[in-house]
């Protein structure tokens, strides 16, 4: 019996899920990652970080039903992180150019000027199983890096981008 914590990151063999699955295990956890056709990274994630892999396709409830009545007689899970995503292909005719373009600019309009790194999630993952998350609970964590929280696309329309946040005042008082 292990006395590590144990978690299962499903879409862990590549991006965001890789980085959260290498993260926990190289911080003392315990991995299983899931992959659907990411068998070769997977296996690498086993090699390197001692992580076990297991193929499930997510698609399939049937099946993934199964995994998880076998998963679960096999650990004792501390954490679930569900990471898996599904990545939709379409034909060069329907491809929309402006989605390699928009976050580039969306980058620069945010307040770190960058997009998110799967190493930037894999830490506000490991934070939330932490101890000291201990009295966060019912709560969603937004990790964009301000992005959600200021409208740049109006600012940037009214010119605004570049220009500090200035107070005006009404008789002494901030307007």
């Amino acid at each position: 019996m292990t006395s590590e914590p144990i978690a299962l990151v499903t879409g862990g063999a590549r991006g965001i899920g890789r980085s959260i699955a290498e993260y926990l295990a190289g911080n003392g956890w315990k991995v299983v990652a899931t992959y659907n056709t990411g068998l070769n990274e997977a296996t690498e994630l086993k090699h390197t970080h001692g992580v076990e892999i297991r193929q499930l396709d997510l698609t399939d409830r049937s099946r993934s039903l199964d995994f998880a009545r076998h998963i679960r007689d096999e650990y004792s899970f501390e954490a679930l992180v569900n990471n898996a995503g599904i990545l939709e292909k379409q034909s060069f005719e329907e491809f929309n150019s402006g989605i390699l373009t928009e976050p580039y600019e969306a980058a620069s309009l945010t307040p770190l000027g960058r997009n998110g790194s799967p190493d930037d999630m894999a830490k506000v993952v490991a934070f939330l199983l932490s101890t000291d998350a201990s009295f966060v609970t019912g709560a969603s964590i937004v990790a964009d890096g301000g992005y959600t929280g200021v409208d740049y696309f109006m600012k940037k329309e009214n010119g605004a981008l570049a220009e500090p946040l200035e107070l005006h005042t009404v008789d002494g008082a901030a307007a």
